[in-house]
């Protein structure tokens, strides 16, 4: 006589026992050290039924009654009484109706504990490791929900002889991704570019593996003498079903007599339902240039920040994720460029 496995049921074997989930039936099952452990166990390492004996009829007459074996053809309840060998009873077993009848198939092997959820990542650098769960009955890879922003450029610095561009904005990537089951995965969150005196430096990517990569805003440049140069908005990532490029930075005005020469706009990032909008350009006259506003959708990114005037010489602040950093404006003694904001990565 033959057995198996019902088509529903996931076995898990934690040493001192073994744990059967049965998604169809929204119950878990947990079975001590002992033949009927034994039955499932080699039950779910083949695909190949086992031949029973007469000393495990009783173990799988109380497997079958618990929906864990198919019950095949012939099988005989009068032969179940008058089997020898020692009885096992259900007694033996713990079991479980699950609340929620996914558990049934959500869970992975042992010593593996998947990322609870939602989770973000908000940390600059390889800031985290994300675990899947189980992909269900049947299946090994899922598809997971991601949403990353790189992070925004730097703006540049202004001179005596020169304004500062502002940064680019970074790239939004997100949506679906292909993954492995009960497996991990490193985060890594782009840091924004640094502004300071001079050319400023560019946003970092974020990441989910490498599956998707969301890519960093270029800095603003100040060239030493005339209008600072805008940097370029992240773009050109890679993974996910959505992507959206950060906006560019605005140009910094020409020199202005009495040092009036504003910074550039950083652009802001992308969102899952728009690029990012670029910043303005500084004008003459103490007119600096606008922040570029936040890419659309949800999620959505972040506004760049506006360049340096008179009254606020260096650029400014911009929103996280993504923002690029302001340019600031000619001055005589100097002025810094607004750091680009950090990037993030966020899994749902």
């Amino acid at each position: 006589m033959k057995v198996g496995l019902k088509p529903s049921i996931r076995v898990e074997d934690l040493g001192a026992e073994v744990v059967v989930l049965d998604a169809e039936r929204s119950v878990m099952h947990r079975l001590p050290e002992g033949r009927s452990a034994e039955i499932v166990r080699l039950l779910s390492c083949s695909t190949a039924k086992i031949v029973t004996v007469e000393s495990d009829v009783q173990a799988i007459s109380e497997l079958i009654d618990l929906g864990i074996l198919v019950e095949p053809e012939g099988w005989s309840r009068r032969r179940v009484l008058l089997a020898g060998g020692a009885a096992w009873t259900a007694a033996t077993v713990s079991s479980f109706v699950l609340a929620d009848p996914v558990a049934a198939s959500t869970m992975c092997g042992s010593g593996v504990s998947p990322t609870t959820r939602p989770a973000t990542y908000t940390t600059v650098g390889n800031s985290g490791m994300f675990t899947t769960g189980p992909a269900g009955v049947g299946m090994t890879t899922f598809s997971l929900t991601v949403h990353a922003w790189g992070g925004g450029g730097g703006g540049a610095g202004g001179s005596i002889d020169s304004t500062g561009g502002g940064g680019g904005g970074g790239e939004y990537r997100g949506g679906s991704v292909s993954v492995n089951e009960c497996t991990t995965y490193t985060v890594t969150v782009g840091s924004g570019g640094g502004g300071g005196g001079g050319t400023a430096g560019d946003g970092g990517d974020s990441s989910f593996g490498s599956l998707l990569i969301a890519k960093g805003g270029i800095g603003g440049t100040e060239p030493g003498s005339g209008m600072g140069v805008g940097g370029a908005g992240g773009m050109g990532g890679s993974g996910g079903t959505v992507n959206n490029d950060g906006g560019s930075g605005g140009a910094g005005s020409e020199n202005g007599m009495w040092y009036s020469g504003t910074g550039g706009g950083g652009g802001g990032s992308g969102g899952a339902g728009g690029a990012g909008v670029n910043g303005g350009n500084g004008s003459t006259g103490n007119n600096e240039g606008a922040g570029g506003t936040a890419g659309a959708g949800s999620p959505g990114g972040a506004a760049g920040a506006s360049g340096g005037d008179d009254g606020s010489p260096s650029g400014g602040t911009p929103g996280v994720p993504g923002g690029g950093g302001g340019g600031a404006e000619q001055a005589f003694f100097g002025a810094t460029g607004g750091t680009g904001a950090r990037g993030e990565v966020r899994i749902p």
